[in-house]
């Protein structure tokens, strides 16, 4: 389940952007997470 999914559930660009930038983030933090600890933010 990914970005495509929200997209064609919704149909908002505005939406899709944002849960793609949330997936993304999503995405970078569950890798990092095992190398460092996120305090990034």
């Amino acid at each position: 389940m990914g970005p495509k999914y929200v997209k064609f559930k919704n149909g908002s660009v505005r939406y899709q952007v944002g849960t793609i930038r949330k997936w993304i983030e999503e995405q970078t933090v569950s890798h990092t997470t095992q190398r460092k600890p996120p305090n990034h933010k």
